[in-house]
């Protein structure tokens, strides 16, 4: 059986103090020197935080002073019907009505 390597810990790096805020996905990639793909996504999959608190969102900017933690093997974040109630960023799920025969109500329309 091959060695593996032991678990990696989140990297985490203090921002200095620059003129323009980058963005989230912008410092993640110089500190994983990931392709700005991979950068995006390990944002939208809730592998990043910021201060301490997980950021989905790769376009916001980061102000300074701010510490940027990425850990690239931890598990995603589920979002989606079969999501945790606690992983989902948007709150539990609107419900639908419906009408007489099972179609759904859109905008007063019915297909």
């Amino acid at each position: 059986m091959r060695g593996r390597s032991p678990p990696s810990r989140p990297v985490q790096h203090a921002l200095p103090a620059v003129a323009a805020e980058p963005t989230l996905a912008a410092l993640v990639r110089l500190q994983t020197g990931a392709a700005w793909s991979r950068a995006r996504r390990l944002c939208v999959e809730g592998r990043v935080t910021l201060n301490g608190a997980r950021c989905l969102d790769p376009a916001m900017r980061v102000a300074a002073g701010a510490v940027v933690a990425v850990d690239e093997e931890a598990p995603k974040l589920r979002i989606g019907p079969l999501a945790d109630e606690r992983d989902r960023p948007c709150g539990p799920r609107p419900r639908r009505r419906r009408q007489a025969g099972g179609i759904a109500e859109r905008g007063g329309r019915t297909r």
